[in-house]
């Protein structure tokens, strides 16, 4: 009953864009109820929410279907998560 309550202030929080990233979702949700809630593994879980890149689409569906929020906003976070971390590409120098 707790884990649904807390589902729900992540969905209000997603849906209100106060959640920034994918991985503040787990603020509020644990990795450990969503695992389980997905059916997988919670090793593969937490080394997809550090490296969020390598979900598959489905994936991220079946997260917002937890949730109960547009996929795209699931994707969004993604998206918004990795232009956060990406690393600027160094140019090469013409000596």
């Amino acid at each position: 009953m707790r884990a649904d309550k807390k589902l729900g202030v992540a969905k209000e929080l997603i849906e209100e864009g106060k959640i920034k990233t994918f991985e503040d979702i787990f603020i509020y949700v644990t990795m450990t109820s969503m695992s389980s809630k997905l059916g997988m593994n919670y090793k593969r879980f937490r080394r997809l929410v550090a490296n969020p890149g390598q979900l598959k689409y489905s994936e991220t569906y079946s997260i917002a279907k937890v949730l109960q929020v547009d996929p795209k906003l699931i994707s969004g976070l993604i998206h918004q998560e990795l232009d956060i971390y990406k690393k600027p590409k160094k140019s090469k120098l013409n000596a």
